[in-house]
């Protein structure tokens, strides 16, 4: 697999190769996982929101469950803030993956349990990151990703 350009700094990563399947090391998980495209582009949302927006490392979580509507749902990430409070979910997309109004209603979904403060999409070429009003059940559009516990 040939590792896609896509719009985040560049970073670092530990890679190794197991029977002909390239796997690169999550930091939050702490193990080699499968680098497939999805995974490409969460790895690098993970490091961005740590080096350029100040995330604590230990306030992320990927691939948490969740409950909706009795399905068991995975978010790619959640963003705990100091008080234990989730600030912010994430849904990684592959760099083929257009982002559409589907992708939009399934993460706002998953904000009805979580109640993010904000909720970001990412195909890896195109980030979208939007404010949450629980009380009038709207998103605000920011033009870029907040820092961490802004």
């Amino acid at each position: 697999m040939i590792l896609e350009d896509i719009n985040f700094p560049y970073y670092d990563f530990l890679f190794k190769k197991y029977k002909n399947k390239l796997y690169i090391m999550d930091i939050i998980r702490n193990k080699y996982v499968i680098c497939n495209k999805e995974e490409w582009v969460r790895q690098n949302l993970i490091h961005y929101m740590i080096k350029e927006k100040k995330c604590n490392i230990f306030a992320m979580k990927v691939e948490k469950t969740i409950n909706i509507n009795n399905q068991l749902k995975k978010l790619d990430l959640i963003i705990y803030n100091d008080n234990r409070q989730v600030w912010l979910i994430a849904e990684c997309k592959n760099n083929i993956k257009k982002i559409d109004e589907y992708v939009f209603y399934q993460i706002k979904s998953y904000n009805i349990q979580c109640k993010a403060k904000y909720i970001l999409i990412t195909n890896g070429l195109n980030h979208y990151c939007c404010k949450s009003n629980f009380l009038k059940n709207q998103y605000q559009f920011l033009k870029e990703i907040p820092f961490y516990n802004q």
